[in-house]
């Protein structure tokens, strides 16, 4: 594992209390990845049938987090946010988002660290670790 990884793991707690202060655990879908849906139309009207949950009760960040690291999106902890703020469901302040999108971002690259084979990915799972370790504490 990248070298950063024992900073986000000496922090884990403070940090885990943290996020929990500022996005209180709900149930997730568990395991939201192309690989678990399938859609009934095409672009521009997705519609999504989601298949094969793993519940799960995390802070609203895990889902959009996972998603990201898994399947290579980006900034989809912020977008998430907008979403739930425009359906009226709890989200928290700018700044709060963009640091729980980079601690999730960090702790769903380790938790996918072995499953990355090869160099390029890992680099990439690198850089959401770092981010994270860099933050200010």
């Amino acid at each position: 594992v990248c070298a950063e990884a024992g900073v986000l793991l000496r922090h884990l707690d403070a940090d885990w209390a943290w996020v929990t202060g500022v996005a209180a655990p709900e149930v997730m879908f568990g395991d939201l990845h192309f690989g678990n849906a399938v859609f009934r139309a095409p672009p521009p009207g997705l519609t999504a049938l989601l298949f094969d949950p793993i519940p799960r009760r995390q802070p609203w960040p895990f889902e959009p987090a996972y998603f990201e690291v898994v399947c290579g999106g980006s900034g989809l902890v912020a977008e998430m946010a907008a979403i739930r703020a425009g359906q009226g469901r709890p989200t928290c302040g700018p700044g709060e988002v963009g640091r729980l999108g980079v601690l999730y971002c960090g702790w769903m690259a380790l938790l996918s660290w072995s499953v990355q084979p090869d160099e390029a990915r890992r680099a990439r799972l690198a850089g959401y670790v770092t981010a994270a370790a860099r933050l200010d504490r």
